[in-house]
């Protein structure tokens, strides 16, 4: 209200004799709303940006929770394949023992075979060869009695054989079948 008088609601003229009064009571008004709007405003800002790197931190930790969630999955696989190779290892173990094991009893078989073939002399046949445990049993034909002493000396001779025995022995249209019972010892490989 700019001017110096107005009418009441009584219907009265009312006369403002000083204006500039009513003028800085209106600006201070206005200075006191926009302060108070400013002091209102300010924690809500500030409540606002609290806000914000409230939310920021919250995202941050939950992105290190699945981070940390998906190393621990990551482990949780590595472990798992870990054990299921020392499982791998383990069975690959227990066949080369069981491989190793076949290995040297043929091996045995192999040597006691060369042994029996070396010792061999041109007159004696084999008929069947059985071995159990550490004894073997050697049966064939022969067609002199001297060519069979010679055998076995040469058997006795041997480190595999160190003490044959002649269990049988009997006439046959071919010569002589005979039995041979020994037991096996250190096997001489030649070298």
């Amino acid at each position: 209200m700019s001017s110096v008088g107005h009418l009441s609601q009584d219907g009265g003229l009312v006369l403002n004799l000083l204006p500039w009064r009513e003028r800085l009571e209106k600006r201070r008004k206005a200075q006191y709303l926009l302060w108070l709007g400013l002091a209102l405003a300010a924690p809500c800002l500030a409540a606002t940006w609290l806000n914000l790197q409230a939310k920021t931190e919250l995202d941050s930790l939950r992105d290190q929770i699945a981070s940390a969630a998906q190393e621990r999955e990551a482990m949780q696989q590595m472990a798992e394949a870990r054990q299921e190779a020392s499982i791998r290892i383990a069975n690959r173990r227990e066949w080369l023992e069981d491989y190793e094991a076949l290995r040297r009893r043929r091996s045995l078989t192999l040597d006691i075979w060369s042994e029996l073939a070396r010792h061999l002399p041109d007159a004696i046949y084999y008929d069947g060869i059985a071995a159990e445990g550490d004894e073997i049993r050697i049966t064939g034909f022969t067609a002199s009695s001297p060519e069979l002493a010679s055998y076995l000396r040469r058997l006795e001779a041997s480190a595999t054989f160190p003490s044959p025995r002649l269990t049988d022995l009997e006439d046959h249209p071919y010569g002589h079948k005979f039995a041979i019972e020994a037991k096996f010892g250190a096997l001489e490989t030649g070298e």
